[in-house]
């Protein structure tokens, strides 16, 4: 098919090639600029380029005929690259140069023509801030210049790049070249070819000379913040910071809040946390914000209770209010900062986290709110829980923010959904589980993590979906459901987000220990299986957050197995990490846990000089466990019972002992909880065994066994046989089995 590009020989190509210099002048210089844009171009362009050389048009069939050129349809090409190599190399360097600053001067200025055409009655603009629509001919596009489709001002670009800034000795010239590849940039960015503007800026930047900041600050400007922004964009973080640090050198700094918002976020991204809050904070403290060095925990809370202090003399309508509220330029660029490097003190659970948030309130409260600052209300709500332990006030402020974000919902944009998204996670993972089941959270995390891929969010998205599923293994789920599809889902998010791909390597290692079956993730690229090689990687960097959660899984790993003294250890360990009383689902199982762990080396160790500590950790355990079930009984209930059936077994209130084991049982059963009352059989069955009432303990063992294979924890089934070796009656099992499903999800 002619359609498709013809294959010569290279024979036959070199044939025609030594053929076109005996062809005449006008044809060849015809040629020559065709050969100028490549091996392709379109019919019309070279309509447009027909006032540039007569004739363009109309010996286009002459040239197929011949075999230079091929046409389909609109697009015109040169049967060969040889051809067309042969044509432009025809041609000598200065040739070549002058040929492409002709072709794109005479593209550019007809690109600019709209301007004249424009009412008298607008007032005249800078070529550095012109919209892209008065910048092009029309909205044509065009199947020619270095990409597979151009506008008319970006191929102007391409011939003028090519002839490049060593061509042109004209001040007044260099500088308008580089004005238009400002535009063409611009042009490009807003089309989200990011690999094209950098481009088009850098060559902007170019045409700008050495002294390109002496010789045009504020064109020189918006040529780095483009390319800063493309750079960021495309991924590419040693250009955001060589562009970036080039701006902060050369400008005031009130006007490099853009950039150093963007080499914020940069910095956050690749995991340079520290680097990005001591620079955020540094910004900050030259906006005149009280931000101390070293922040105290003395510091810290004088500012929760400063920003308390003036977030109550507001109500909810009234915050809602300041939605309407306009922000300054320059305002909105302070909050743009804060928010940037937010990211890095969340992820390094830094002491800066709580001043930020209430710096941010404070500031939004007084300057208006804009969708940027809802991450940070909803992180307050998070600190009124942290360091207060107001679980209502943390609830209310969750209310606002939800407020907040569907005031600004109408706006519909991706920009705005990415905060809401942000901001709804972090109420899901910080305040929502308090109030709401781990399965309801892993509906919403899972429903969001879909929102997040649909804008674009891929990251944001991955670790929605990691947490969810975090949340449904942790919070009683089938683990048989759990189990379907996780090296799917393993593969998807080891492609996607470096930081979500190691919790799934602990959640893999979690549900391998309860299930008995190992999955194949070795395979997926990006993918370590090896806790204790995570671990080491994770202390090169001092990833305490990956830490933490490290010694959290080992706790429950190791809780599992019966080895409580390693369990005791890894709790210990993970006390120690300023990211271990964060409010979150890990916070929630490493306490429960951990006082279990307590309970049962006080009983098992008598004599032993920790004994006193044991039995304080536990009781701190039991008491905040209430505290948690007034909240939901639902989620805490059967953890805070079974707590306190523990504590009095260790105070050696028998009678007391088995109404708590009971009534843990009992709420288990009502709210579904089958890996909680699979546990709680177990423990009661132990607890009669220390008594040694071994015939009452046995029933309670198969019960547990049959909890724990409905939940599909095999191996903790195998385990509990193993130990206690006791019969399996399937009839009676089975009965059972159908009995409690009624009353289990």
């Amino acid at each position: 098919s002619r359609v498709d590009l013809i294959q010569l020989g290279d024979s036959v190509a070199e044939l025609i090639a030594s053929n076109i210099s005996s062809l005449p002048v006008e044809s060849q210089r015809i040629l020559r600029i065709l050969s100028s844009f490549g091996i392709q171009t379109d019919v019309p362009l070279l309509q447009i380029l027909e006032r540039f050389e007569e004739g363009i048009v109309s010996s286009l069939n002459e040239f197929v005929d011949m075999g230079i050129l091929d046409q389909a349809g609109p697009i015109v090409i040169f049967t060969h690259d040889l051809i067309q190599q042969s044509v432009y190399e025809s041609m000598s360097l200065s040739e070549r140069q002058a040929l492409h600053l002709d072709i794109g001067q005479y593209l550019g200025e007809l690109s600019l023509e709209a301007l004249s055409k424009k009412p008298e009655s607008e007032p005249a603009m800078d070529p550095v801030t012109l919209s892209m629509g008065q910048l092009e001919l029309n909205d044509q596009v065009f199947f020619a210049g270095s990409r597979m489709t151009s506008s008319l001002i970006s191929i102007a670009c391409d011939q003028i790049d090519s002839a490049g800034p060593d061509a042109i000795s004209d001040a007044d010239l260099r500088l308008q070249y580089s004005e238009w590849n400002l535009c063409a940039g611009q042009k490009t960015s807003h089309q989200s070819d990011f690999r094209a503007a950098l481009y088009y800026f850098s060559k902007g930047i170019a045409f700008l000379g050495k002294e390109c900041w002496l010789n045009d600050l504020r064109l020189c400007l918006a040529l780095h913040e483009g390319a800063l922004s493309a750079s960021f964009a495309l991924g590419e973080s040693d250009h955001v910071v060589r562009y970036a640090e080039n701006v902060i050198q050369h400008v005031p700094f009130e006007d490099t809040l853009g950039a150093q918002q963007l080499l914020l976020k940069s910095l956050a991204q690749t995991g340079k946390h520290d680097e990005c809050i001591k620079r955020g904070v540094n910004i900050l403290r030259q906006l005149d914000f009280d931000i101390p060095l070293s922040p105290t925990k003395e510091t810290v809370m004088k500012s929760m209770a400063s920003a308390g202090s003036i977030a109550s003399s507001y109500s909810v309508d009234q915050i809602i209010d300041l939605c309407g509220m306009a922000l300054s330029d320059s305002a909105l660029g302070v909050v743009k900062i804060m928010d940037a490097f937010y990211v890095s003190c969340y992820a390094s659970a830094s002491p800066f986290l709580p001043l930020i948030s209430c710096e941010i309130l404070k500031y939004a409260l007084k300057n208006g709110i804009c969708q940027e600052t809802a991450v940070a209300f909803a992180s307050y709500g998070m600190f009124k829980i942290f360091f207060q332990g107001d679980y209502e006030e943390g609830k209310k402020w969750a209310d606002v923010v939800r407020a907040i974000t569907e005031e600004f919902q109408s706006s519909n944009s991706s920009k705005g959904q990415n905060f809401e998204i942000r901001a709804h996670i972090l109420l899901y993972i910080t305040i929502d589980i308090w109030f709401l089941s781990p399965r309801e959270v892993a509906q919403r995390l899972t429903s969001y993590s879909n929102v997040a891929s649909k804008i674009g969010q891929v990251d944001i998205a991955m670790i929605s979906l990691q947490m969810g599923w975090r949340y449904l293994l942790y919070g009683g789920e089938s683990l048989h459901l759990v189990a379907m599809g996780f090296e799917d889902r393993a593969e998807l998010i080891a492609k996607n987000s470096d930081y979500a791909t190691k919790y799934v390597a602990l959640d893999n290692a979690l549900l391998t220990e309860l299930t008995g079956q190992s999955r194949e993730l070795s395979k997926i690229d990006g993918m370590v299986c090896n806790i204790e090689v995570l671990q080491g990687e994770a202390e090169l960097v001092n990833n305490n957050r990956l830490l933490h959660h490290i010694h959290v899984n080992n706790v429950m790993i190791a809780y599992w197995r019966g080895d409580f003294e390693a369990a005791e250890k890894s709790s210990h360990l993970a006390w120690k990490y300023p990211t271990a009383k964060m409010p979150t689902i890990v916070l929630i199982y490493h306490t429960f846990f951990a006082g279990l762990v307590a309970f049962h080396l006080f009983r098992k160790k008598s004599g032993d000089e920790n004994q006193d500590e044991r039995l304080k950790e536990g009781r701190e355990v039991m008491v905040e466990m209430g505290k948690w079930a007034q909240n939901v009984m639902e989620v805490f209930g059967n953890k805070w019972l079974l707590m306190s059936a523990e504590h009095s077994a260790c105070t050696k209130d028998h009678d007391e002992t088995k109404k708590l084991y009971q009534a843990s049982i009992e709420l288990a059963q009502d709210y579904g909880n089958i890996h909680e009352l699979g546990l709680a059989y177990e423990l009661f069955g132990n607890y009669l065994v220390d008594c040694e009432c071994t015939m009452d303990a046995t029933p309670c063992f198969k019960k547990a066994y049959m909890c724990y294979i409905q939940w599909g924890a095999k191996s903790l089934a195998k385990r509990l046989l193993h130990k206690h070796n006791f019969d399996i009656d399937t009839e009676s099992n089975i009965e059972w089995h159908a009995r409690n499903s009624k009353r289990t999800r």
